[in-house]
């Protein structure tokens, strides 16, 4: 009907009848031009397509009867029998929305399943650089990842075997290392030299601190065993007590309460006393300063030391490192405190670095994640 009706306002008005009875060779369309409507059914230049499509497809006849207004002011009567039934193109539409839609629905579950194995993965890698304790990754899951699954799953062996293998020697190592200091003592004891045997005992004694520190360095005596909920402000402010009590000048304050992490209360104090030790050894007194800032736990701590140059700065966390104007034999130390300390945060899933003080001193900034149910 739509398609005849265009046709014929297309067409000339002067050829306008002869296309409307050329148009009654149809078995099925009966049209005619008259001055006046035949049917009640009638539209004009200004019903949209839709509006012909609804008033069609609400007809219940087997036919149907339209007349329309052409611009010559003449009429065009259309009679459509046999009318097909145009139920059949809605529930075409709803069918194929719903295939559409199926389609979707997969891929998209595709997809989640798909980023959810490849964030495990992420997350797995990513926890094997913390805490170097692999985990097995599983094979069931789709092709990609199953490959990149095994080759994770490859190098984590690989990479604790190696791990252990050197922990192995420095182990051994450092045992040596202890039977031949004892060895040395008893010979520094039995020297006539008192001068001489007071420089080799504190010497040999110091190589020893040293190897002790190897040796708790390499079996991980420092790492996280097990985790629990551990508030955070109760810890920080009970070490800090505890060095006030030992005649050190720490200064503690919080803008909280309580605040809970996710950690292991031995190794946490552990790595906090090494950073407050290090404050109050080399900055003459700590300010410590606790606070929550959206989820993170942020503690700091301020000294009032020399600072440290920027290349120190970006070795002050490696093993056996020390600042040759602060970490003297004057003032002892192995250089692996701080590494410790960064070790045991990292292994909490958190941050930690150091930044000179305008003012003068430096400034430890620990990040650790507020503890989630």
């Amino acid at each position: 009907v739509v398609n005849v009706v265009r046709n014929i306002i297309a067409v000339p008005a002067v050829h306008r009848m002869a296309a409307v009875q050329a148009l009654n060779e149809s078995p099925h369309l009966r049209a005619s031009l008259t001055n006046e409507p035949l049917w009640k059914m009638r539209f004009n230049e200004d019903t949209t397509i839709w509006n012909l499509l609804d008033k069609i497809g609400g007809n219940k006849k087997n036919s149907i009867r339209v007349s329309y207004h052409l611009p010559d002011n003449r009429w065009l009567n259309l009679t459509v029998k046999d009318k097909p039934s145009i139920g059949f193109f809605p529930l075409l539409a709803i069918v194929i929305e719903l295939v559409t839609a199926l389609i979707i629905l997969f891929y998209a579950w595709a997809m989640l399943h798909f980023t959810k194995q490849v964030n495990r993965l992420g997350t797995e890698v990513e926890k094997l650089g913390i805490t170097f304790k692999p985990k097995h990754l599983g094979i069931y899951a789709p092709s990609l990842i199953k490959d990149a699954n095994n080759a994770v799953n490859a190098m984590q062996a690989k990479i604790i075997e190696l791990i252990n293998g050197r922990k192995l020697i420095l182990t051994k190592l450092a045992h040596h290392i202890e039977a031949a200091i004892l060895r040395l003592k008893k010979v520094a004891v039995s020297s006539n030299d008192q001068e001489m045997q007071c420089k080799l005992i504190k010497d040999l004694t110091e190589i020893e601190a040293i190897t002790d520190e190897m040796l708790v360095f390499s079996e991980q005596k420092y790492a996280v065993k097990t985790k629990t909920k551990l508030d955070m402000a109760a810890l920080i402010e009970s070490i800090c007590n505890n060095m006030q009590e030992a005649g050190y000048q720490v200064n503690y304050s919080s803008k909280v309460d309580t605040v809970s992490c996710n950690g292991d209360k031995v190794a946490l104090r552990r790595a906090f006393s090494n950073l407050l030790n290090n404050a109050v050894k080399y900055g003459k007194l700590a300010e410590v300063e606790l606070k929550k800032i959206e989820q993170q736990i942020v503690i700091t701590i301020d000294d009032q030391g020399p600072g440290l140059s920027s290349e120190a700065m970006e070795h002050v966390f490696e093993p056996f490192y020390r600042v040759e104007h602060s970490r003297s034999r004057k003032t002892g130390g192995t250089g692996l405190g701080l590494s410790v300390a960064k070790d045991i945060i990292l292994q909490h899933r958190g941050h930690i670095k150091m930044t000179n003080i305008a003012s003068g001193g430096l400034q430890v900034l620990v990040e650790l994640p507020v503890y989630e149910c």
